[in-house]
Formats: C-alpha cells, structure tokens, sequence
C-alpha cells in the first residue's frame, strides 16, 4: 500500500510512519474479505490508506489555518469525485481519481456506494473541523448523523459488495431489514469507538474534543459515568437488534443477501474487537 503513497506524493519522509500506521489498519481490516479477487484486495486496502492517511494527516488539524486548508482540499477532492476536473490536484486528488478509475470494474450500483460514501466523510470531516476549532459541541443528534460517515462504516459498507463478490440486487438494497442493518452496523461502530478512544481524544483536544461523551454532557448537564452509561447502553440495544436481523437475514431464500449477511457479521464482529483492542490512530496513543 504505501507503494500507492509514493506513486502519488501523498507524503514526504516525515509523514510516511502516519502511512505505516494507515497501512497496517488498511491490511487488518482486509482480513474481513477472504473472497476478494487480488485487485479488488489491493483497491480495497488504497481506499483504506487513501481515507485514514487524509484524515490523519489533515482532518485532525487543529489551529489557525486549519478550517480553510481542510476546506480548500475538500473542495478539490469534489470536483474528482463529481467529475468536474480532468486535471486533479496531484496528491489526494490524483490518488482519489486512480481510485474511482479502478472501481469502474464494479456495478453502478456499487461505485455510487463508493462515491456516496466519500462525499459523506468529506462533509463530516469539513463539519468535524469547525467544531473542533471553535471549541464548541455539537447537538447529540447531529453528532450521531456526521459520526456513522466518520467512523467510515458506510464507506465499510461500500466495499463489502465488491470485495466479497456479490451484487446485491435492487429490491434487497431497497429492503428495509437491510436498511436497518446496515445503520445499525454504523451505530455499533460509532458507539464503541466513542467509547474507546474517548481518553486518547480528551488528551489530545482536551475538554473541547468533538465526542459523543462530550456531546451528551454538554447537552444532558450529565456526567461522564452516565454519559458512558448511557452510550453503553444503546450499544447493547443496538447488538440486540443486529442479532434478529442477522438471524433473520442469513434465513433469506436469496444467496446475495445470505452473503451479504454472512459478510456483515464478520465485519462487525471484526471491527470492534479493532477499536477495543487496537493500539492505531484514534483509539490510542500507540
């Protein structure tokens, strides 16, 4: 993976242990898709380095410059991801045109996911920013909306097709047991990795970090133990109802969504045993 770093300047000698780090992340989570033809595997773990290296090295920003820097690359990375550019910024710009070239192999339906995905980590990392810069908290609500894109379980989502190779047809994409277990996917994701990063993003960002502890004290008038109470909670709920979907599901006379089911259990099992016990990124100091 870092080979795809190198081959778009994504980085000089002071950052690439950042991509050291993406680059070991992006091959943990690609033991989720054992099926994977070799070059839907290498796309898959660029698009994990591609996401996790911008993000370290840009969306976590905080200080002067740092809203419009984060504001001006976003802008540069629609214009790739909408196709309004034929020359894209080299770095992530080209690395991102390289990707959504590569994912043409794919159905429509599943570069849509693709791109659909990007643009919602690209508007939560814009949101994110001005938050954390400003020092303020956002709504709980609002919180949870931006975060299920910036936990990057859509973008997890995105990929389980291709990677798995299935095609999930129409009417199942339209069903809302489906539905409803790809939110809660996100849910669970985003809950557990609140949970567990919360001390590494309180020592990094200090009382002002845009977390969902924060946000539900700051809205609740609560304190930290019941803030991870209640998070704690609606964890368990949420696995709870993942578990009648996923035995529900894997029952389907259709072999797409038994695969499909199949494949989201072992991803969601997969990353939060990641975010409880992994020593990358945002979880830890490690």
């Amino acid at each position: 993976m870092l080979e795809f770093a190198n081959r778009h300047s994504l980085a000089d000698s002071k950052t690439l242990k950042c991509y050291k780090q993406s680059e070991l992340r992006g091959a943990y989570f690609l033991t989720f898709y054992p099926d994977a033809s070799k070059e839907n595997r290498q796309l898959g773990a660029e698009i994990y380095l591609w996401f996790l290296a911008f993000d370290e090295i840009y969306a976590e920003r905080i200080g002067s410059g740092a809203v419009d820097d984060l504001t001006q690359r976003i802008f540069e990375l629609l214009d790739v991801l909408g196709g309004y550019t034929a020359e894209p910024t080299p770095g992530f710009g080209a690395a991102l045109a390289d990707i959504l070239r590569r994912a043409e192999t794919w159905t429509m339906s599943q570069q849509n996911d693709l791109r659909n995905a990007l643009y919602g980590i690209m508007v939560g990392w814009q949101w994110e920013v001005q938050f954390r810069n400003a020092h303020s908290q956002p709504s709980v609500q609002t919180y949870m909306g931006a975060r299920r894109h910036l936990v990057a379980a859509l973008l997890e989502r995105a990929i389980l097709e291709p990677l798995n190779g299935y095609v999930l047809p129409d009417t199942a994409r339209r069903d809302p047991q489906v539905i409803r277990l790809n939110r809660a996917l996100a849910n669970i994701q985003m809950w557990v990795n609140d949970l567990c990063s919360y001390e590494k993003e309180r020592r990094q960002d200090g009382n002002f970090s845009v977390t969902l502890p924060n946000a539900l004290m700051h809205e609740e008038k609560c304190s930290l133990s019941d803030a991870f109470t209640r998070i704690s909670e609606l964890t368990n709920l949420e696995a709870e109802v993942a578990a009648e979907l996923i035995e529900y599901l894997g029952e389907s006379p259709l072999p797409e969504v038994r695969a499909y089911t199949r494949a989201t259990e072992r991803l969601l099992r997969g990353t939060t045993t990641f975010y409880a016990t992994s020593g990358f990124g945002r979880y830890t100091d490690g």
